[in-house]
């Protein structure tokens, strides 16, 4: 009996259609981490194939990782995988944190013909 059936869940498919089980999941030695393996960890996650910690001990990466991939997709589907999502994702957090310390700190300006006392 394998997880799937624990879980109650009949047959778990990937984003091709094709089952997923243990068997034909991503190779644990991806070396790059494109949409199609991102999700068929996650779908194995979501449906019993493997739980949380399994997944990252297996594909060597992060708790923090995997639940970016899976807020990812929560916010923008599938597509949200996509590195160059992910990375433009970042870049704006990064930016809207310096604002919001910018605004705590106060503006950052200097009025026309003021000198720095330095």
């Amino acid at each position: 009996m394998n997880n799937t059936e624990l879980n109650g869940v009949g047959q778990v498919f990937g984003l091709d259609g094709t089952p997923l089980d243990l068997r034909n999941l991503p190779d644990s030695q991806a070396v790059r981490w494109v949409m199609r393996r991102k999700m068929e960890v996650l779908t194995a996650v979501r449906f019993g194939l493997l739980n949380i910690d399994e997944a990252c001990t297996r594909y060597g990466i992060s708790m923090e990782e995997l639940l970016s991939w899976k807020s990812a997709i929560d916010r923008f589907g599938p597509v949200g995988l996509h590195a160059s999502r992910l990375r433009r994702q970042s870049s704006v957090s990064k930016k809207v944190s310096s604002r919001r310390k910018k605004k705590e700190n106060g503006p950052n300006y200097r009025i026309r013909g003021e000198h720095s006392s330095d």
